[in-house]
């Protein structure tokens, strides 16, 4: 187990204050509690007709999509330097299908 101390930037850099702070672990040496589930998972039943379509959305729903343009925004702007960099969910959920159409090495 491991917890996480989070350090703040004391330069003053307006700009940067959007970035992630630093992050140090310190590692616990102890077990993990057990998990418990109340009630078995139910199956989940598919209402509707499995097209690619339907299966993409199944995995890179709206929420996680979005996730990915904050990220990928982020790091463009904090690590990379190209502050002029953006994008939206319609072209990263374009750019994620042509990476699984064309059966790139990227992952």
């Amino acid at each position: 187990m491991k917890t996480a101390i989070r350090k703040k930037s004391s330069n003053g850099n307006h700009l940067l204050e959007h970035c992630l702070p630093n992050v140090e672990y310190q590692w616990a040496r102890k077990d993990l509690k057990g998990k418990e589930f109340l009630q078995k998972p139910n199956a989940h039943q598919f209402n509707e007709s499995q097209t690619p379509a339907s299966i993409f959305n199944g995995f890179f729903n709206y929420d996680v999509v979005e996730h990915m343009v904050r990220m990928t925004t982020l790091c463009a702007h904090c690590d990379k330097g190209k502050h002029s960099f953006s994008t939206d969910v319609a072209e990263m959920r374009l750019f994620l299908s042509m990476l699984l159409l064309s059966d790139s090495q990227v992952w």
